[in-house]
């Protein structure tokens, strides 16, 4: 998982390694991402637990920005 309070370091030496399932946070999610630590182009499946709590509470920017930083279209995956 990619959440805060865990070291970013470890965290993305794992996941180059390759994974099948990554449940982060958007943030960590997103901060990953912009600093190139893994790479979204390859996803076939994304999911937002409780995406409308996500989008009441002020996440929908952090959300749409996933969008550019390399997330397949649906067409795509």
């Amino acid at each position: 998982s990619a959440v805060g309070g865990h070291d970013m370091f470890t965290v993305s030496d794992r996941l180059r390694q390759g994974c099948h399932i990554l449940s982060a946070t958007t943030g960590r999610l997103k901060d990953m991402v912009e600093k190139g630590r893994i790479s979204l182009k390859k996803v076939k499946y994304f999911v937002l637990d409780e995406a409308d709590r996500m989008l009441d509470t002020g996440f929908e920017p952090d959300i749409c920005k996933l969008e550019d930083l390399g997330l397949p279209s649906k067409d795509d995956r």
